[in-house]
């Protein structure tokens, strides 16, 4: 029976291990596929998507809130701004919908941590900086919250639907 065996990325200059990762090698590489395929299929879809389908293709209800309000919700404009981010017209995606770009961006980054991780057989895992504790989970939802509520009511202003 093998042992797990943990390593650390150790940084030359402090003699230290990184603070934004961790790594190991488990035993099965199954476990890695269990820790990381979902998050990369789900990435991978929502960043290669857009070039295999147009967003008029994509069977998508109707924004309910826009439907019974005549105002868009937080999340409307999102899904043309991705597309139009994965498309290359970055400015009618920052016309639409700002908060797209930070959305994307941290959608390639999951994709790419996990594509890394499935092709090296390791489990990556977040270092101190990474970790989140639930003092740091709360302030990063009250951070995503403001985020979307400015996202919005930059839309609302707009006049965006």
């Amino acid at each position: 029976m093998q042992v797990i065996t943990k390593t650390s990325r150790i940084k030359p200059e402090t003699g230290r291990p990184s603070s934004w990762a961790s790594w190991m090698r488990p035993r099965s590489y199954w476990d890695v596929v269990v820790h990381h395929l979902p998050l990369a299929v789900i990435s991978g879809v929502a960043l290669f998507l857009p070039y295999a389908a147009t967003p008029q293709h994509l069977p998508l209800v109707p924004c309910t809130f826009l439907y019974l309000t005549g105002l868009p919700c937080p999340f409307c404009g999102f899904t043309r701004s991705f597309w139009a981010i994965a498309t290359g017209e970055w400015g009618a995606a920052l016309t639409n919908c700002p908060l797209a770009f930070g959305v994307y961006f941290f959608t390639v980054f999951l994709f790419v941590w996990n594509i890394l991780a499935l092709m090296n057989r390791i489990v990556l895992l977040p270092g101190p900086i990474l970790r989140s504790t639930p003092a740091r989970r709360r302030k990063i939802a009250a951070i995503v919250c403001g985020l979307f509520l400015l996202n919005w009511g930059y839309r609302l202003a707009m006049g965006l639907t």
